[in-house]
Formats: C-alpha cells, sequence, structure tokens
C-alpha cells in the first residue's frame, strides 16, 4: 500500500531567466531582450523576451556551453514557446514560429513548429523536436550531432506588433519525455490523470508532457506515459476524460507513447476519449508486461498501433481509424466496433497470433471496413490451426475469396495445413490465405454424419469426447443412422446389436462438410453358439 508517485527524466537546459547572460539576440535590429521577464512566464518565476518587431524574421539563442549529447532514442528538446500576436505570424509551413538547435550562436538548424494558423489564440504553444528528425532550415554549418546551442525565431512578414514584449521562450529541457505513475496500491487511492497535474505538471516547474487548458476540460498530452516500472506496479483508475494527443512534425513515430509495465499492475479506462491530433507521431499503446487492463466504453481515434496480452478486458469501445491491433496473448475484445483502420491493403485491422482459439474472446465486435482494401483479421503463425469466431460481425469486405480484403487472412506457417475456422453467430466470412497448399475450412452451422451399413435393429448412441455427454442416439436403427453436430468437434460413437461384435468408433472430429461412414458388424460367433 503505496501513494501513488509521479515522476519523469527530462533534464534541464535553461529553465529560469535570471538575465541575458548567454542569450544572444538574432535578426537585423539588435538586442532587445529582457530577463527575467515577469509580466508573463508560464512556468517557473520568469521567462525571457524579445521586444516587438515587425515586417522581419527576428528572435533568440541560448548557448547552453557544452554539447548536450541528443535527447535517446523517440527522445526530444522541448520548450514553451509564445507571441502575442499570433495572426502576425507566418503561417507554421512558411515557418512563423521556428525552434533552433545548433552548435554556436550563428549556426544552427530552424524546425518549424507553429504560425498563424496553429497559434489562433495567444497563449503558450508545447513544442517537441527530435535531433535527427529533418530540420527546415540551416543557418551558417553546424556541427553534425552536436547540440548546444537553443532559441526561437518569429517570421512577421507584413506588419506586426509596434510596442511592448510579445516574443517569449520558457523551461527548454530534452529527455525522453516521459511521465512515470507507479503505486496507488492497496487502500491508497489509485493513480489519475488528475494527479500527473496535481503532483508533476505544476506552475512552479510545468514540464508541458500533460495540460489543461482550463480546470475541468480536455488534456493535451505529449511524450510517453508508463503505467508502472519494472520495479515498482501502478494501479491507475480514471473515467470520463478526454485527451488530446499533440501533433508534433519533428519527432519519431514512437514519440507519443501509453505503455504499462509490471504484471502486477493495473490499469482501468472507462468512458476515456483519446484522440491523435496528427503529426509525426500518431500515439500507440504498448503492453510490456501482462498487467491487467480493464478497458470499458472508451474511444480511440486516430491513434498508431495496439498491443494486447492475456490479461487484458477490453468491452464495448470503439478504434476508429487506428492502425493495427495485435494480440499476442488471448485478450478479450468483446462488443467492440473496429472501424476504418489505417493500414496498408492485404493488411488486417487485428492480428490474433496466439496458440488458442479466439471462441467467445472477440464476442460481439463488429468489424467495419473503410476505402482501403484491407482484411478484418489475421490469424498469424502462432495461432491454432482449428478455431471458432463467435457473433462477430464484419461488414463491407469483399465476400470474395483470394482478395487483399477478404474478411479473414491466413498466415504462411511454411507447411501446407488445413485452418478451420467454426462460426457461430454473425457474419460468414470470405478468406485469403497466403500459403497457396493451404487448405480452409470456413464452418458454418452442423455437420450432418451418416452411419451407412447397419444392420436393422442396431443400437447407437454418440457421446461428446470431452465431458461425456449424450449428442445423439437410436435403440433401433434400420439400416443407417444420421446426427448432426458442430463441425471439429470430437465424439465417441458407440454401435451395439446384440448378435454381433460391438462397432465403437472413437476419438472422430467432426469434419467440416456432411460426411458419411460405412459400418461393418462382425457377427458375434461365440454369443450365438454357446
Amino acid at each position: 500500500m503505496t501513494v501513488a508517485a509521479y515522476s519523469t527524466n527530462l533534464s534541464n537546459i535553461i529553465v529560469e531567466f535570471p538575465n541575458t547572460t548567454g542569450w544572444t539576440a538574432i535578426g537585423t535590429g539588435g538586442a532587445g531582450l529582457n530577463a527575467p521577464e515577469t509580466d508573463y512566464f508560464i512556468q517557473g518565476n520568469n521567462c525571457i523576451s524579445k521586444n516587438a518587431f515587425a515586417s522581419s524574421v527576428k528572435g533568440m539563442i541560448y548557448d547552453s556551453s557544452s554539447d548536450q549529447g541528443g535527447s535517446g532514442t523517440d527522445g526530444a528538446y522541448i520548450a514553451w514557446l509564445t507571441h502575442a500576436a499570433p495572426n502576425s505570424l507566418d503561417t507554421k509551413a512558411g515557418g512563423g514560429l521556428r525552434f533552433l538547435i545548433g552548435s554556436s550562436s550563428s549556426a544552427y538548424r530552424e524546425f518549424y513548429v507553429g504560425g498563424s494558423d496553429t497559434m489562433t489564440f495567444q497563449g503558450w504553444e508545447f513544442i517537441a523536436v527530435n535531433e535527427a528528425s529533418t530540420a527546415d532550415n540551416t543557418t551558417g554549418s553546424p556541427t553534425t550531432g552536436v547540440e548546444q546551442t537553443f532559441g526561437a525565431l518569429w517570421d512577421l512578414p507584413s506588419g506586426g506588433p509596434t510596442k511592448g514584449a510579445p516574443n517569449g521562450i520558457d523551461a527548454i529541457r530534452f529527455g525522453r519525455c516521459d511521465i512515470v505513475i507507479e503505486h496507488g496500491t492497496g487502500a491508497d487511492p489509485a493513480a489519475t490523470l488528475s494527479g500527473v497535474l496535481t503532483n508533476l505538471e505544476t506552475a512552479s516547474n510545468r514540464y508541458g508532457l500533460l495540460a489543461q487548458r482550463k480546470p475541468g476540460g480536455a488534456f493535451e498530452n505529449s511524450g510517453l506515459i508508463v503505467f508502472g516500472t519494472a520495479t515498482n506496479a501502478v494501479r491507475f483508475d480514471d473515467s470520463n476524460k478526454i485527451v488530446f494527443l499533440r501533433a508534433h512534425d519533428h519527432v519519431t513515430a514512437n514519440f507519443n507513447t501509453w505503455e504499462v509495465r509490471n504484471a502486477s499492475s493495473a490499469v482501468t479506462f472507462t468512458n476515456l476519449v483519446v484522440k491523435s491530433l496528427g503529426g509525426a507521431s500518431r500515439g500507440r499503446w504498448v503492453s510490456t508486461d501482462n498487467a491487467t487492463l480493464t478497458w470499458s466504453g472508451c474511444s480511440f481515434i486516430d491513434l498508431g498501433t495496439f498491443g494486447f496480452l492475456a490479461a487484458a478486458t477490453v468491452d464495448a469501445c470503439t478504434f476508429l481509424r487506428c492502425d493495427a491491433i495485435t494480440l499476442t496473448g488471448a485478450a478479450a475484445l468483446t462488443n467492440c466496433v473496429i472501424e476504418d483502420t489505417n493500414v496498408a491493403a492485404d493488411s488486417a485491422a487485428l492480428v490474433w497470433n496466439v496458440a488458442s482459439s479466439p471462441a467467445s474472446k472477440l464476442a460481439g465486435t463488429e468489424f467495419v471496413k473503410g476505402s482501403a482494401a484491407t482484411h478484418a483479421i489475421e490469424f498469424g503463425t502462432s495461432a491454432p490451426q482449428t478455431m471458432t469466431l463467435t457473433d462477430i460481425t464484419f461488414t463491407g469486405y469483399n465476400a470474395s475469396n483470394g482478395q487483399n480484403d477478404s474478411t479473414l487472412a491466413f498466415a504462411d506457417t511454411g507447411s501446407n495445413v488445413t485452418w478451420n475456422v467454426t462460426i457461430s453467430g454473425g457474419t460468414t466470412p470470405s478468406y485469403k490465405k497466403r500459403r497457396a497448399g493451404d487448405t480452409v475450412n470456413i464452418i458454418t452451422g452442423q455437420t450432418t454424419v451418416t452411419l451407412t451399413g447397419l444392420v436393422s435393429g442396431t443400437e447407437v448412441r454418440v457421446y461428446d469426447a470431452g465431458d461425456g455427454s449424450v449428442i445423439d442416439g437410436i435403440e433401433s436403427s434400420g439400416t443407417s443412422f444420421a446426427f448432426s453436430d458442430t463441425a471439429t468437434n470430437v465424439v465417441d460413437i458407440r454401435i451395439f446389436h446384440v448378435d454381433y461384435l460391438e462397432a465403437d468408433i472413437e476419438g472422430f472430429t467432426i469434419p467440416g462438410s456432411n460426411t458419411s461412414i460405412p459400418v461393418q458388424q462382425v457377427f458375434d460367433r461365440n454369443y450365438n453358439n454357446p
């Protein structure tokens, strides 16, 4: 029982601005730098500002005195930037607001991070740039691999403010941009998103990784949220929240990530709405350890990939225009809607790469194809060759087999196999097999098995081989007897006549199509000749 804890591994470059030491003004017209700027700032006690200018490109850059060594895998250099007259800026594409990373105050790369079309209201903008991304412009000849100077440029192409100091920079930091959430176990309150704001993202030290525009409003998130660590589990429980994943153009694809660690962690989402705003990193869910996930009534919109293990239970959730969902453990995705998945042609919305049958694990889920030629479900090389799909609805997929948008796809296991898929309720699917020599049986309804060549008056009993229950039978047959059962089920058939030896059939697997079994009963000479 430990109180929830919230932390980050960010490193500071400069977060307080007592003077202009280390700063250089950029652009025609001289200095005009102000520090400490205490009239406006977003965190700490002050920021640095630059005086008003018009019809020009100007800014400021800070020399940290040494190479910072890079932001690491999927990390970024981050900062708060503002301009009090945003409509005076050029557009983002035109470089209205630029973040600078360089090796000196006169040699730096410029990354376009905002403009008049993104800063629609006056305020602070959170920006993130990975140093390995492609710059939009370069000044001088910055030394490759050296990140020592950091700053901003504002491009005002025509007019602009004539007084005051509307250009500001606050808190430059770098690292993986992670929020690490631990504990909240036992009788202590569970961790929440609001807990991040209360305990980590405070006004005195605002990192910007999670923010709210106003109390009770939607959240904005950038970077990595880690639920639990290798050493400490977390109990996280939150509901009825809206989270927007910010759009950053100059980060890696994995920059925006939510990840669960520690198999003892428990993460409960109820009625959460999470939407990606685009950019280079759409956001993804990673299950590093088999933690208990309990998600219900959630909506995930325009996100990247999701990976689930066996202890995940996802019910009545919507995945709209997201990337593929991959199950490498028998997670339950029930009563969900998976629609217009953002995957390449001939790929699938959901990949079942689990050694057990889906059975009821996907029950009640609806797959809705978008405009791309994709599959609903792909069965990976680890999937069993005999499976059941229960109450799954498929909408919009090609009814013909062998197409890029046939409903199901079957992986190439490296050798010819027979796939038997029994459909229990829901929609009958088409399929595409990756290996030409495979056989796919889509089994719907019941299969009829007929025993022929019986001696009249024979007693027949059909038992489920698993639990021994009686499936069908007859006291006194004619020359044939027929029964029906679900394909792939295994049965034991008892065949008895007083004048003949028993002719039992044990361990018979019901095939995918109707079949006949000839029976040859042997006269019992010992019984008839005492």
